[in-house]
């Protein structure tokens, strides 16, 4: 093993050295005081949240497409004829499919962003001797969780037992 708990490699120990190593108790589960302690040192269990961009730059975006390129050209081409009403027209369809475009993906995005907050998954965990309840969010490393048939399994694990 290695000097970190950090670069253990724990599905290659047994679950006794595993549990001695997280300092958790197989029979009653985590104390809430090293629950509090655990939340401050590993934060809570949830993915960090990706960079937004700003409704500007998603606009922007939808102008980087060959397509667009080749119509920029067309339209450039049309003004150098002195096709004054091709080049208008191909600039407004250009115009007019950056906007369905931004519109498409600031709603999916806003959408995305609501379902995140709406998806709580819970978990059946044992703390303090009793089985409980609580949001995945609220796991730490540890923590003994229970899973039936069924079940999500909200965060990395290691199984103890199963039938």
């Amino acid at each position: 093993m290695e000097s970190t708990k950090d670069h253990i490699k724990y599905y290659s120990i047994s679950d006794s050295e595993v549990a001695k190593l997280l300092d958790a108790d197989a029979s009653k589960g985590l104390s809430e005081a090293q629950v509090a302690k655990r939340l401050i040192d590993f934060g809570y269990n949830k993915m960090a949240a990706s960079k937004k961009s700003s409704p500007f730059i998603i606009f922007l975006l939808q102008f980087k497409s060959p397509i667009v390129y080749l119509l920029i050209v067309a339209a450039g081409l049309s003004f150098f004829f002195e096709e004054w009403l091709d080049g208008i027209a191909i600039l407004i369809v250009i115009l007019i499919n950056a906007i369905i475009g931004f519109y498409m993906e600031f709603q999916a995005e806003r959408s995305m962003d609501a379902l995140k907050k709406l998806t709580t998954i819970p978990a059946k965990i044992k703390r303090d001797g009793t089985l409980r309840e609580v949001d995945s969010i609220n796991l730490v490393p540890g923590d003994i969780m229970f899973a039936e048939a069924g079940d999500v399994i909200s965060a990395d694990a290691i199984i103890f037992e199963s039938s």
